[in-house]
């Protein structure tokens, strides 16, 4: 009896209390894991940003994209929509070369409506810096309007 209906699981649909007990910590070592692997994600992120930074800063911008967009890609995993804005805007800036600078220039202006980049005077400083740069090359004196407020936050 022991054997069939015991610690082993259950005969004719019953479970056990050791069976539940297995599940359980099965499901916690799983929760765990996933958290300690977003959290390392997170930290690769946060590297990989701050490199990509540092590489926008020294006017490197091909070799920043892929990093901008790594990490855009793992703050989204993450559900960390500011850090992945602030990671697409900086990649839409190093990828401008190839694509429509209207179409990016429009997309940047519909995103200062972002709750984000309302709230957010890093984020909306980025936002502006490359919309600024965008726009000089497309509409100077919409440019300019992007550099004063920029200098109005910074």
């Amino acid at each position: 009896m022991h054997a069939a209906g015991g610690q082993y699981g259950a005969i004719c649909g019953r479970r056990t209390g050791r069976g539940r007990r297995q599940r359980r910590l099965v499901l916690l070592v799983l929760l765990m894991g996933a958290r300690l692997w977003a959290q390392d994600n997170s930290r690769d992120a946060v590297r990989l940003l701050a490199e990509a930074d540092r590489l926008a800063m020294l006017n490197n911008w091909h070799k920043a994209r892929p990093l901008f967009a790594d990490a855009e890609r793992l703050f989204a995993a993450a559900g960390d929509e500011r850090n992945a804005l602030y990671c697409k805007i900086s990649r839409l800036r190093a990828e401008v070369q190839s694509m429509s600078f209207t179409e990016v220039a429009d997309y940047l202006d519909r995103e200062l409506s972002n709750q984000l980049v309302q709230a957010d005077a890093k984020l909306r400083l980025r936002l502006l810096v490359v919309k600024g740069n965008i726009d000089l090359e497309i509409d100077p004196p919409s440019s300019r309007r992007d550099w004063e407020e920029v200098l109005a936050i910074a």
